[in-house]
C-alpha cells in the first residue's frame, strides 16, 4: 500500500511539474493559435481534443495537447466552456489568440450560436477561424452529391476483398461517368492533400496551394462548360466512346470551387499581410499598409537580407531579422502569422 501511494504522489509531482512547465512557456508567447478537433469514442462519447500552437519574440515555437474533453452534450455553449478550462488552467491569454482551426463540425462552426462565434464574442482582437482544408471523401461525397456512389463503390471493394473475387462493378455508363470523373478530381484533391501535409507548414504556402487549387478549378469550369475535359484523364477516355453530361460536372466542380472560397474567406481577410510575409522583396512598397512602408523600404534596399531571405527558410528569415531590432512592425508580423 505505502508503495502504490509513493507512486501516486510522484506521478501528482511530476503532472504538476509538467503545468507548471508549460505555464511558464505559454506565458512567454505573444500570439498563439488553438487547433480543436471533435470525434467520438467506440462507446459513442463525445470528445474534444485542444491543441495550442504558442511563439515567442524569440520566435521559438511551442506545440502542445491542451486537453482531451469527454462531454455529454457537443453544443457550442459546452464547447466553449470545455475550451476555457484548459486555456485558464495554463493562464492563456485569450486575446494573444490570432486564429482558431477546426473540422467543421456545426456545433464548432455555427453562425449563431456555434463555439467559433462564442468565442470571438470573449477577445478583442480580430479573430482568424478556418476549417481543416480538405476531407477528400468528406468533400467527394457532401459538396459532389455522390454519396451514393462512393458507398456503392467502398461497399463492393469491400465484398471483393472480403471473398478473393475478381469481379466487375455493373453499373450504367452514367455511373461509369460519375466514377470516372469522381476519379479524376479525388486525384487532384489528393494531391493538394499531400502539399498541405507535413511538419512546419506555413500558412501563407497553405493560402498559396489553396489558391491554385481554386484556380485550377475555375480553369475546369470554363473548359467543362465548352465541352472540354483534358485535365479528366479518365472521364476523357469515357469521352471517347460514351456521351458525357458537361453540364453535370460543371455544376459539380462549380459547388466545389465554391465549398473552397468559403475555407478561404477568412484569409481573404489577411491577404495583404501572407503576401507581405512570404514575399517582402518584391511586394511594392506604395501599395502595402502604411505601417509597413518605411520598414519595407529599408528591407528591400539590404542586399545581404535579400541574399538571407532567398537562401533560408521564412521562419529562419524572420528569426534573423528580428535580431536587428529596427524591423518591429514585420517581426510583428511573423510571429503573428508564423504561429497558425
Amino acid at each position: 500500500l505505502l508503495v502504490h501511494l509513493i507512486a501516486s504522489r510522484r506521478i501528482d509531482d511530476l503532472a504538476g511539474s509538467i503545468v507548471g512547465t508549460l505555464q511558464t512557456q505559454l506565458s512567454k508567447c505573444v500570439h498563439d493559435s488553438l487547433a480543436l478537433h471533435e470525434s467520438t469514442d467506440q462507446s459513442d462519447t463525445a470528445q474534444l481534443v485542444v491543441f495550442i500552437r504558442g511563439i515567442d519574440v524569440n520566435f521559438n515555437i511551442i506545440e502542445e495537447m491542451l486537453d482531451v474533453c469527454h462531454m455529454k452534450s457537443t453544443s457550442g455553449r459546452d464547447i466553449t466552456e470545455h475550451v476555457n478550462l484548459p486555456l485558464e488552467k495554463f493562464n492563456v491569454d485569450r486575446n494573444k489568440i490570432n486564429s482558431i482551426t477546426t473540422d467543421g463540425a456545426p456545433a464548432l462552426t455555427g453562425k449563431n450560436i456555434g463555439f467559433i462565434t462564442l468565442f470571438k464574442e470573449m477577445v478583442d482582437n480580430d479573430l482568424l477561424s478556418y476549417n481543416c482544408f480538405i476531407h477528400q471523401q468528406q468533400l467527394c461525397a457532401q459538396k459532389l452529391n455522390m454519396k451514393q456512389l462512393m458507398t456503392d463503390i467502398v461497399n463492393v471493394v469491400n465484398f471483393i476483398r472480403s471473398r478473393g473475387l475478381n469481379h466487375h462493378f455493373l453499373a450504367n455508363e452514367e455511373e461509369l461517368n460519375d466514377m470516372s470523373f469522381l476519379t479524376d478530381i479525388t486525384e487532384i484533391l489528393a494531391e493538394l492533400d499531400l502539399h498541405l501535409q507535413g511538419k512546419d507548414q506555413l500558412c501563407c504556402s497553405m493560402f498559396e496551394r489553396i489558391t491554385s487549387f481554386t484556380k485550377k478549378l475555375e480553369l475546369f469550369i470554363m473548359q467543362l462548360k465548352v465541352g472540354e475535359i483534358v485535365h479528366f484523364q479518365n472521364l476523357s477516355k469515357r469521352h471517347e466512346e460514351f456521351p458525357v453530361n458537361f453540364e453535370k460536372y460543371t455544376k459539380l466542380c462549380e459547388t466545389l470551387s465554391g465549398d473552397f472560397t468559403t475555407k478561404i474567406s477568412d484569409f481573404r481577410k489577411i491577404e495583404t499581410e501572407l503576401k507581405l510575409l512570404s514575399a517582402p522583396f518584391s511586394f511594392i512598397y506604395v501599395e502595402a499598409p502604411v505601417k509597413y512602408q518605411l520598414e519595407l523600404i529599408e528591407l528591400q534596399s539590404s542586399e545581404s537580407l535579400k541574399t538571407y531571405h532567398r537562401e533560408y527558410s521564412l521562419f529562419v528569415f524572420y528569426k534573423k531579422l528580428h535580431s536587428f531590432n529596427e524591423f518591429d512592425q514585420f517581426a510583428n508580423l511573423g510571429t503573428k502569422l508564423l504561429c497558425m
